[in-house]
């Protein structure tokens, strides 16, 4: 291919193109006129909607800077909003601590002990604690300052001591009458223990911290009254027991008995069991098998004409101190030996002692009359089988106060050995 020909045959050809191109260009010229305008018209739409985006990129540069502004207002608020929240409950607590409602007051200088006096009793409790202290409370509520220090606590100080006092009153009337009711005929001892004292044992709780000298009467009360009562009524019983005991042997009973009054009709041999005197068992071992057994009724033995060895009457004596001594022993640690509400542990060793002196107050003039009784039948006693049925008897009974955990009879059971 010659070169210089095919260069101008393409620049020919692209002449042509380019006429044809201007013929067609000219034939569309209102359409391109057209395009143009419209090209125009979007050009300003768009300049106009960049002028748009620039103002809504300002407008949210400034609410950008709002919000922080914003967010760092709310947490200076939240923060001030938990202080305000902190100060009103340490307030809050204090109020409840240093207020005297109207209904506390007119319950505690009442006339009635009732539930709603015991609950008053606890917050009046609370009161006089809070109010004594000399720094400042550990939950805070007093505000770094003393309870007695502050307006509230100087104001209140001698308002809860007049009511304290009152209070102290008519707690030491309601518990030396109702102590006093004990020494009353046909008085159920339990029942009154269990609802007309125990009941109350906060009470005394509270007399244990407010007064502990009133504390100290009413317990004192409690064991001389309780103690009479119980000594009065087990003296009764044993001298009705006594016009039921049988004697069984006598200082001229013999051990040796004739061999023909124990041998056997048609045999030789000999059969202590036909023994019918003072040194014969028969079936006096049964009392062995019937430790639990119910204490005899003296008005039904009295009705038959009843008669019992001493070992019988000495069993139901027994059977009869051990149900109180339980009794009691179990009442004066729970009233005497007061815990503090909701509170978790041992009671303070002191209080114990206290609840084991009074279980000896009140029992010791009737374990001196048991065993004086027993010491008196036995200076005139010629019954071995008696004394040795009353020896497993007593260890019986030993027996059956360890499986009860109270121990509190154990030097009885010594002397009683």
């Amino acid at each position: 291919v010659e070169l210089k020909g095919y260069s101008a045959q393409i620049e020919q050809e692209l002449k042509e193109v380019e006429i044809e191109s201007v013929k067609e260009y000219v034939q569309q010229s209102s359409n391109v006129v057209a395009l143009h305008g419209q090209i125009q018209s979007c050009d300003m739409i768009l300049a106009r909607m960049q002028e748009m985006l620039l103002g809504f990129q300002a407008d949210l540069g400034g609410i950008s800077d709002e919000i922080r502004h914003l967010q760092e207002e709310s947490r200076s608020m939240s923060t001030k909003l938990q202080n305000r929240r902190d100060v009103e409950a340490q307030l809050q607590q204090f109020l409840d601590k240093m207020v005297l409602p109207p209904d506390m007051v007119a319950t505690l200088t009442g006339k009635e002990v009732n539930d709603a006096y015991m609950e008053y009793i606890i917050n009046l409790n609370g009161k006089l604690a809070y109010v004594s202290q000399s720094t400042p409370a550990s939950d805070g509520s007093s505000l770094d300052l003393a309870p007695r220090a502050t307006a509230a606590g100087k104001e209140l100080a001698p308002k809860l001591e007049r009511l304290r006092l009152k209070a102290v009153a008519k707690a030491r009337d309601y518990f030396l009458h109702r102590i006093a009711e004990l020494m009353k005929p046909k008085t159920h001892v339990q029942i009154l223990q269990r609802h007309g004292l125990l009941k109350y044992q906060h009470l005394y709780g509270f007399l244990l911290e407010c007064a502990p000298e009133v504390a100290e009467e009413v317990r004192l009360n409690y064991a001389e009254t309780m103690g009479k009562t119980v000594f009065s009524l087990f003296r009764a019983y044993q001298a009705q027991l006594q016009k039921l005991v049988l004697d069984v042997a006598n200082k001229n009973d013999l051990i040796a008995v004739e061999e023909g009054a124990v041998r056997g009709l048609f045999s030789s041999k000999v059969d202590l069991s036909k023994r019918g005197d003072a040194f014969s068992l028969a079936d006096r071992d049964k009392i062995l098998g019937g430790i639990e057994k119910e204490p005899i009724l003296v008005h039904i033995a009295q009705a038959e004409k009843d008669q019992y060895p001493y070992e019988v009457c000495m069993r139901s004596v027994f059977k009869h101190l051990l149900e109180a001594a339980t009794c009691e022993f179990l009442f004066c640690h729970d009233f005497f030996v007061v815990k503090q509400r909701g509170t978790v542990g041992a009671a303070p060793a002191g209080a114990v002692g206290k609840a084991g002196e009074t279980f000896n107050a009140v029992f010791a003039r009737t374990l001196s009359l048991c065993l004086e009784n027993l010491e008196n039948h036995l200076f005139n006693c010629y019954d071995a089988v008696g004394l040795l049925l009353m020896i497993r008897l007593t260890t019986s009974f030993r027996l059956i106060m360890q499986r009860r955990r109270v121990g509190v009879l154990d030097a009885f059971f010594d002397r009683v050995t």
